[in-house]
């Protein structure tokens, strides 16, 4: 039964083949239902086509590729994607290109234009060495005109946008050897200029570092990224700093062109052991007036203010001043008698205890740290309160305020017994340095 069914199908597909084969385009829509290909019926069309010959030249086996259903006439060229059919390229017939075969057709220009390429003497391909790539210069549109751009490699502005392609593509040479810097091209008008001597001044071979493309001259120079020409400086010539007309190797500190000058200055640079940068002292305007930020090294304050420069700076030597208040005023230090500083140990920083505009105005802060006089009952006591002798502040005296209930014998009384070690403390130290030791604070609480 099965066998049976199966015949009967094929004998009914055949029936459709053998009577949708050659017919109206509806046939052929039945035809597609069937499954069969166009070579099943137009194998012979196919092998027997001679204009051109499908076989010989690789054509596609299916049809539908170039041909409609309506009739074999007009073809097209199917899916052309992978070469784009554009200007002259869509006019040309196929033979133009797929001269015997359509397999193996080049997909490069100049599989098809070299010809083209040889012959071109305007300019002459071959002879320049220009690429055989056509695209890089002409369109699909026609030959001319042709395009090229020449800023992917050279922008060609000024008197370069003027010049033959022969001035700088020397003929017979590679277009791609062509030089991409300015000596490249310019050599002999570097080596050739005289006003001044590039080659003697030692000027670079950058061009474009004081040039413009449109001339030669004018010619300009950023001279500030270099050495900034403010002042005096934008008046001088070139000549005042680059000596001999050479450039390479100028000094780029001012002692370098102006180390006359500080040796013949008045006062007498050398001698006082001024710095040789100028700018510590003057502008670029003119030497006089000349400033001096003395706050960098000390400030000038009070007193220091009025002082003469020889004060500090003895003999006019500036160069190695101290910088701290003993190396001028060791002297006022161990002259010092009231109290005498040397001998009570005070330290010889004139700035903890004084300031810069009178010795007589003067603090010891310091004192809260040994016994506070700043705060409580014994701010605004004058030293000598507490100090009788002015000669040395080591000596001070508590008895001397204290009298009454603090008299000595009464404290004996109170605090023996009651005080530990209030004897052996007193035995040790004395009857002063006593309080001190247990009332660091002068507070009886302690």
């Amino acid at each position: 039964m099965r066998g049976t069914t199966t015949v009967l199908a094929a004998m009914a597909l055949a029936v459709v083949v053998l009577s949708a084969c050659g017919q109206t385009p509806a046939g052929h829509a039945e035809l597609a239902l069937s499954g069969f290909t166009c070579w099943d019926c137009h194998g012979g069309d196919y092998l027997e086509t001679t204009n051109p010959n499908h076989s010989s030249r690789g054509f596609p086996e299916a049809c539908e590729t170039c041909h409609g259903t309506s009739a074999w006439q007009p073809a097209v060229a199917g899916d052309h994607s992978f070469w784009p059919l554009t200007g002259a390229h869509a006019e040309a017939a196929c033979e133009a290109c797929h001269a015997d075969t359509w397999a193996g057709t080049p997909t490069e220009c100049a599989g098809c234009h070299l010809p083209d390429y040889q012959a071109a003497t305007d300019p002459n391909h071959v002879a320049e060495n220009l690429p055989t790539r056509c695209e890089a210069c002409h369109g699909t549109s026609a030959w001319q005109p042709a395009t090229f751009d020449h800023a992917q490699f050279w922008p060609l502005e000024g008197e370069h946008a003027n010049a033959t392609c022969e001035q700088c593509h020397v003929a017979g040479a590679d277009y791609a050897d062509a030089p991409t810097d300015c000596v490249g091209c310019h050599r002999e008008d570097y080596d050739g200029t005289t006003n001044p001597d590039h080659t003697t001044v030692g000027f670079g071979t950058d061009c474009e570092t004081c040039h413009g493309p449109s001339a030669w001259v004018p010619a300009t120079f950023d001279h500030n990224a270099i050495w900034p020409l403010e002042g005096a400086h934008a008046t001088t010539t070139c000549e005042s700093c680059h000596a001999g007309g050479v450039y390479t190797g100028t000094p780029r500190d001012c002692v370098g062109c102006h180390l006359g000058d500080y040796q013949t200055a008045e006062p007498d640079h050398v001698e006082r052991g001024f710095d040789t940068n100028c700018v510590t002292c003057h502008t670029v305007a003119a030497w006089k007036p000349a400033t001096f930020d003395h706050d960098q090294f000390w400030p000038l304050t009070g007193k220091h203010l009025t002082a003469t420069c020889e004060s500090c700076h003895v003999g006019g030597v500036y160069a190695g001043t101290p910088r701290d208040c003993e190396g001028c005023h060791r002297t006022d230090y161990d002259a010092t008698t009231r109290p005498a500083h040397a001998s009570v140990g005070i330290p010889a920083n004139c700035t903890q205890c004084h300031d810069t505009d009178d010795w007589h105005t003067s603090t010891f802060p310091q004192h809260d740290r040994l016994f506070p006089i700043t705060s409580g009952r014994h701010r605004n006591f004058g030293c000598a309160d507490c100090h009788a002798d002015a000669g040395d502040y080591s000596v001070f005296t508590c008895t001397g305020c204290h009298t009454g209930e603090h008299e000595i014998s009464r404290m004996n009384r109170k605090h023996q017994g009651e005080v530990s070690g209030y004897q052996s403390t007193l035995d040790q130290y004395g009857v002063e340095r006593g309080c001190y030791h247990c009332h660091p604070d002068g507070r009886a609480d302690d």
